[in-house]
């Protein structure tokens, strides 16, 4: 899985950031890991997105 999260900058901040947990869960699923609620990402999700730099328009 890519480390940057464009998902994010698109729709930011209307977009509710459950979905990018969501999108792991499915992810990770389909890459053979056993199922998992989408809250168990959250973690994972927030340090990824703390660890990216701010988008930069130019």
């Amino acid at each position: 899985m890519p480390k940057t999260c464009t998902h994010s900058y698109a729709c930011a901040p209307a977009c509710d950031p459950c979905v990018i947990d969501v999108f792991l869960s499915i992810v990770r699923f389909m890459e053979g890991e056993a199922p998992q609620p989408w809250w168990a990402f959250s973690k994972e999700r927030k340090a990824l997105l703390a660890s990216e730099a701010p988008l930069s328009l130019g």
